[in-house]
């Protein structure tokens, strides 16, 4: 809609209507040299351009397009239709037809001069690229997206880097036609990357037009992505420049007016999705009055704030409303596009009042056209079909609905790869955020129909099971890619996309140092890079395969042995088949555990309210954690009664138990539970170890031999220089990067500062990420306190590396450094003992300022803002982390441990305080150390889940580890065997000293001998 009104807008301008004057005596004047045919017929033409001006600008466009078909007629009669005169009269034509809200013939008579401009022999290489462009737009508003669009702007690009039209205007326009086509099929990275080259390639001096193109089309890209934030500063900078429109472009007060509008009206959109309806209904209200006052022609344009407020309306509670603005908008719709849309906002509002037939009728067409767009599963197929099936519940037919969810589940599987391909973390959360109610509504149906309708079961197990942890997942498989070594080609990628994430690492904090935002060429020109890495992966069909096996309950069911079963657990937001069909959700929310045993069977539980299972966990870890007993075993009871006792009573029988966590629950510690026996669930034989989703019991694990012995750090000393202190600058990263380059210091204004950043290399990149991270890791570590001496860790250590028969690194030796050098290549078992810290809380209520990294949606200080990288608030100590400055040397992040490279290490144990805790993540579990070990390929770990004393935790690896090394012993029982001997010793026999460790991943083989 709106490229077609800045045409318009364009044609309306005082200037345009003088140069077509001139434009028309130059061409007058060198017809008298053309053939006498084609001069009159340039004649004519200009002669028509002369007639339609006026009209335009009177807003009389039927008269114009009346005008313009009777110069077509003659142009065609006289000098047939393969000439430049017929060309631009179709051209006059589409425009026209654009405006009148025609698409489909606009596109026919685009398409045709097109087709007459490829004849000619003197090709006019900008009106040729531009046609393309138009066209490609057209298409893509008739709904011709994969099939049609996608060439014709694949054939543009390619012809304007061939031109001296590279990096111009034009192909700025292209590459935002590209950007919307790419995110209409979810492939955001791709969108971003190409939205960036296109702002890149803006001219300084740009047009109003033209920075309103780009601005839109931002907009409406991360609207689509989640990242509503972004889109809504697009948006009120617009509205800016349309305030105070720049010297020199005059539009008269009727267009400006129209714009203005169109911004309030997008705006408006972007706060819908937000749930800010009264300010959306506010700026869409004032849209439709300034559009609906407008020529009655032109008054098709009123079809977005009208869709604003049908959706308004229906959130608002005033369905009938909605309707009205429905049925007024539909009479004017000729885009199916746009029908589309306004079709799933009627259903919407039909829905909530009980129309189900006529609600049922619009969904149903509105998938219809979305299917006709040779695009499987975008964003818009997976809100229809939600709703197509939501509409189908709400009407009782449930068969329908189970059909329709489980094209929903399909859609998102073959949407979120390309969705998540690419993406920082802080993307793929926004992307993957739109897809969460579709869960939720999964979930609710089954619940609601469980009696009736058994086969839902599956459905929704295979639905979480493939949704939680996604993002986890994703990474992991490009990690495990890399160290599998599939094909030489992905092992070269993975190795680039390393690099190249250090170096846009790099770029990003140096913007953020500088207080700038980011989007800076040089940035730009990396993420195109990297997201050709990703591509090349993404080609290798096997990547696909390592990226997410489809989970189901079916192929969890296969991966489990007789006696195990899995309890995943899901926190969702309840969905109803009527009462919530409106835009605007209710607030209540519940946990479910859904099981699968080695045997088959599956089984669900509605748990009940969130907030009753939160308070009880708070309380049962304070009490815990404050070595009340009473109160522990109390709490412990009522938890239990809570979350896990209904689920064994379903699963009897069976003692070893994967458990996948969700908010507060991924934060219980399921062995110190009280069973109805008045016993804790260990002593009942239970064997518990942790995973964040189910699926990760069908993650391919690196089975080869590890690469070298086993290796066991503790006690580092805390307060003096680690005994590698010259080794600055050998080894930065796990990586193995070498800096810094060439011995300059980049960042503190000695020599190597004047470098520009086109001109550094990726070991100079690298490097200013490293000193920046270093100024910042001081400020991190000036908020913790001084580390206190630990004299059980050196005995604990020396106890491990004497069963591991290996020597402890202790002291000064034990270092980052060291530690660096020391996992480089995956040692078989890993031991470290020191302490660590974890950042749970609001971080604006600390003093340090951790790294912004650019990972929220706007670059501000963490002391305004949440969006801080949570794998940057959680770390281990080393040996000199009590000194005054370069702390980043002596203190190893979530960040770079999950950057390490141990797919061959069985287990990795960091016995130091809270370090299973982190930020809670719903669907994705807990971002923080746990994390960073699963990153980094280990099979399996042992965390803590709060803080532990110096001596019980050496006692407890001891028995650990002989427990661990008996023949046959695995990590699971290993782990219950130890706990029930601290029990039976009264010093350790209370929770806080035996209950906190947390045992991740597959712990089911025996450790190798």
């Amino acid at each position: 809609m709106l490229p077609y009104f800045l045409t318009y807008v364009s044609q309306k301008t005082k200037w345009v209507v003088r140069l077509a004057l001139i434009v028309t005596l130059v061409m007058l004047v060198g017809s008298v040299c053309a053939a006498p045919s084609l001069a009159s017929c340039e004649a004519t033409m200009l002669g028509v351009r002369a007639q339609i001006e006026p009209l335009k600008i009177q807003h009389r466009y039927r008269e114009a397009r009346a005008v313009v078909l009777d110069g077509i007629a003659r142009i065609k009669a006289e000098c047939g239709e393969v000439n430049r005169s017929y060309a631009n009269a179709l051209r006059d034509r589409a425009d026209i037809d654009s405006i009148l809200n025609d698409p489909a013939a606009a596109r026919d008579a685009t398409e045709v001069a097109l087709r007459i401009r490829e004849k000619l022999a003197d090709v006019d290489l900008p009106t040729l690229l531009e046609n393309r462009w138009k066209l490609a737009t057209l298409e893509m508003s008739l709904g011709r997206y994969d099939d049609v669009a996608r060439p014709l702007l694949q054939q543009a690009l390619a012809d304007v880097v061939l031109t001296d039209f590279a990096r111009s205007e034009l192909h700025c326009k292209i590459l935002q036609g590209q950007a919307l086509l790419e995110a209409w099929e979810g492939r955001f990275a791709q969108a971003e990357q190409s939205l960036a080259e296109a702002h890149a390639y803006m001219e300084v001096d740009a047009t109003l037009n033209d920075r309103i193109l780009f601005e839109s089309a931002a907009a409406k890209i991360y609207r689509d992505m989640g990242m509503l934030g972004l889109a809504e500063q697009y948006l009120r900078q617009q509205g800016k420049e349309l305030a105070s429109p720049p010297a020199g472009e005059e539009f008269d007060e009727a267009s400006m007016a129209m714009l203005r509008a169109f911004n309030d009206s997008a705006l408006a959109r972007v706060l819908v999705r937000a749930g800010r309806y009264e300010e959306a209904k506010f700026l869409a209200a004032g849209a439709l009055d300034k559009l609906m006052s407008q020529p009655r022609d032109l008054r098709w344009f009123a079809i977005g704030p009208q869709l604003v407020l049908i959706e308004v309306e229906t959130a608002l509670g005033r369905p009938k409303a909605a309707i009205g603005h429905a049925q007024s908008a539909l009479s004017l719709v000729k885009s199916p596009t746009q029908e589309a849309e306004l079709r799933y906002a009627t259903a919407f509002a039909q829905g909530s009042i009980g129309q189900h037939k006529e609600a049922q009728r619009n969904i149903a067409r509105a998938v219809e056209i979305a299917r006709g767009s040779a695009i499987p599963a975008g964003p818009q197929m997976i809100r229809y079909l939600e709703l197509q099936a939501r509409l189908a519940w709400a009407a009782g037919d449930l068969r329908s609905a189970l059909t329709h969810f489980r094209e929903l589940q399909s859609a998102f599987e073959s949407q979120v790869l390309l969705s998540l391909a690419g993406l920082p973390e802080v993307r793929q959360r926004a992307v993957l955020s739109n897809y969460v109610h579709g869960m939720s509504a999964i979930v609710s149906f089954h619940f609601a129909t469980k009696a009736s309708l058994p086969g839902a079961i599956e459905l929704a197990i295979d639905t979480v099971l493939q949704r939680k942890g996604r993002q986890l997942e994703t990474a992991v498989g490009i990690e495990s890619l890399g160290r599998r070594g599939m094909t030489a080609s992905a092992t070269r990628a993975v190795g680039a996309l390393h690099l190249l994430d250090a170096q846009i690492a790099a770029e990003r904090l140096e913007e953020a140092l500088a207080g700038e935002s980011s989007g800076g060429i040089r940035a730009q020109e990396l993420l195109e890079r990297r997201t050709a890495f990703e591509r090349e992966l993404r080609d290798d069909l096997s990547v696909l395969g390592i990226l997410r096996e489809r989970a189901s309950g079916h192929s969890v069911a296969t991966a489990l042995r007789r006696d195990e079963t899995l309890i995943e657990y899901v926190r969702y937001k309840v969905v109803t088949s009527i009462d919530t069909l409106t835009m605007r959700q209710g607030d209540e929310y519940r946990f479910a555990a859904f099981v699968v045993n080695g045997d088959g069977v599956f089984a669900s539980i509605d748990l009940g309210e969130s907030s009753h299972i939160e308070s009880l966990t708070q309380a049962w870890l304070r009490a815990t954690t404050a070595r009340d007993l009473a109160q522990s075993r109390a709490l412990g009871r009522q938890l239990d009664a809570a979350v896990l006792e209904p689920v064994l009573n379903v699963v009897a029988g069976h003692k070893r138990i994967f458990i996948a966590g969700d908010g507060a629950i991924s934060g219980i510690a399921f062995a110190a539970l009280v069973g109805p026996d008045d016993r804790y669930r260990v002593q009942a034989d239970l064997v518990f170890s942790y995973l964040t989703t189910g699926s990760e019991l069908l993650r391919p694990l690196d089975t080869q031999p590890a690469d070298k012995e086993p290796v066991v750090m503790g006690s580092p000393d805390f307060d003096s220089m680690p005994a590698d202190r010259l080794s600055q600058g050998i080894v930065e990263g796990f990586g193995g990067i070498r800096g810094p380059a060439r011995g300059k210091r980049l960042v503190d204004g000695n020599a190597g500062s004047t470098l520009t950043r086109e001109e550094r290399t990726p070991e100079q990149d690298l490097e200013i990420a490293n000193q920046i991270m270093r100024a910042e890791a001081d400020r991190v570590r000036s908020g913790l306190g001084a580390f206190a001496k630990l004299p059980a860790a050196a005995q604990e250590a020396e106890a491990v590396a004497e069963a591991l028969k290996v020597t402890p690194i202790l002291g000064k030796e034990a270092s980052k450094f060291r530690f660096q050098l020391e996992t480089t290549r995956a040692p078989r078992m890993l031991h470290v003992a020191t302490h660590a810290y974890v950042l749970e809380s609001d971080p604006a209520q600390h003093k340090e300022r951790v790294l912004p990294l650019l990972l929220g949606e706007q670059l501000m200080p963490i002391e305004q803002s949440n969006s801080a990288d949570p794998m940057l608030r959680s770390g281990i100590a080393l040996a000199g982390a009590n000194r005054p400055g370069n702390s980043y040397r002596y203190l190893v992040t979530a960040l770079e441990l999950g950057a390490a490279n141990l797919g061959r290490t069985e287990l990795i144990v960091l016995s130091a305080c809270k370090t299973a805790r982190g930020q809670i993540m719903p669907g994705e579990g807990v971002i923080g150390l746990r994390r960073a070990l699963e990153l980094s390929g280990a099979h399996s770990s042992l965390t803590t889940l709060w803080s532990i004393a110096d001596q019980p935790t050496k006692q407890f690896m001891a028995l650990f580890y002989a427990q661990l090394l008996r023949q046959g012993t695995d990590l699971a029982e290993a782990l219950a065997h130890t706990q029930k001997a601290m029990l039976a010793v009264p010093a350790t026999a209370i929770p806080a000293d035996w209950a906190p460790f947390y045992l991740s991943g597959r712990t089911s083989p025996a450790i190798q001998r």
